[in-house]
């Protein structure tokens, strides 16, 4: 039996980091506990006299103006108290963090500064591209009006199709918040179970009397409860370090505390999302082209072959992108092109 060194390595090290963090917050904890505890036991010989109504204020005040209690007494207590509401608001407020990158994730727009386009729905999987160049008698503007009627159509076609509890986008808003530029792409969203996410991005991309459509995948693994745990705790420390990149869309909570979990059914989940959505985007793409009279054999052998391409990418597993060189941030693309007549 061979030994997977790496898995040992990362057990090891969340080990040690849990355990580091249990000594830290012991200590606090105890030391919290002792400093009130000494703040009271001077007072337990001969505590004030307490009037009826009197709140723990006035209380603290007279026992500090008879004498019982000193300046130094009422520093020992308040200070664990507010130490520890500073780490409930700060929990709290990662928490809130957390929450708006959800939302984000599920709604009808998207942001990111410069190449770090989707980066809260996880690793970048597969990459696939295929162009159309039209005749020159073609306009401008009818070229853009055929573009849109086969997103329409694609979109239109796709969602009839889509199995329950997939959530399809027609037009998610990315925009690009160091250029302030913005494209329009179909989002196509599945989850499995237990949480993991697979995500599929159609854009249409023009230029002059050509267009060029591009098919993203991506995938997230799970929100590990402890992982959330362990990034809350850590927080005091970590905020310093994200708490700028998430703010100007460039760090995301969500896939720092996602993993790929060694759960064999969430993978078949994973799996057979991303196998049917692909599947269903290659094959209504070839159709919604035969349907506009624009599919030539070379661009249906490309769609094909992206197709043929899309089967091999193993979602879900430590090594995201798909490469036919295996060679690292590379990622499979297709080209076809074909000349529409008037």
């Amino acid at each position: 039996m061979q030994l997977d060194w790496r898995k040992i390595r990362e057990r090891v090290l969340s080990f040690s980091r849990w355990c580091l963090l249990a000594g830290i917050y012991s200590v606090l904890i105890m030391t919290s506990i002792k400093s009130v505890s000494l703040s009271f036991t001077g007072m337990a010989a001969k505590p004030p006299e307490v009037s009826n109504g009197e709140g723990a204020v006035d209380f603290i005040a007279n026992a500090v103006e008879s004498g019982h209690m000193s300046a130094a007494m009422v520093k020992a207590v308040r200070s664990p108290v507010v130490l520890w509401c500073f780490l409930g608001l700060l929990f709290l407020f990662v928490l809130v963090r957390m929450r708006e990158e959800r939302r984000l994730v599920g709604g009808d727009s998207d942001q990111f500064r410069g190449g770090n386009m989707f980066f809260r729905y996880g690793a970048e999987f597969f990459h696939a591209t295929f162009s159309i160049s039209f005749d020159r008698s073609w306009s401008v503007a009818k070229v853009d009006a055929f573009i849109e009627f086969i997103k329409d159509q694609l979109v239109k076609r796709v969602k009839e199709k889509l199995p329950v509890g997939i959530d399809i986008a027609p037009e998610l808003l990315v925009k690009n918040l160091s250029t302030g530029s913005e494209k329009k792409f179909i989002r196509i969203l599945a989850r499995t179970s237990r949480g993991s996410l697979v995500s599929h991005f159609v854009h249409f991309e023009t230029i002059g009397h050509a267009f060029t459509a591009h098919y993203f995948t991506f995938s997230r693994g799970l929100e590990k409860p402890s992982e959330v745990l362990r990034f809350v705790l850590e927080s005091p420390v970590r905020i310093w370090f994200w708490f700028l990149p998430q703010t100007l869309s460039r760090y995301s909570i969500l896939t720092r505390v996602s993993s790929f979990e060694d759960d064999s059914f969430d993978l078949i989940e994973l799996q057979t999302r991303y196998q049917t959505i692909n599947s269903l985007l290659w094959e209504e793409t070839r159709t919604v082209f035969l349907e506009a009279g624009v599919l030539t054999a070379e661009l249906a052998q490309t769609i094909v072959n992206n197709f043929t391409s899309a089967q091999q990418v193993n979602i879900g597993s430590r090594s995201p992108i798909f490469s036919v060189s295996n060679s690292p941030r590379s990622t499979f693309t297709q080209f076809g092109s074909v000349n529409v007549q008037a």
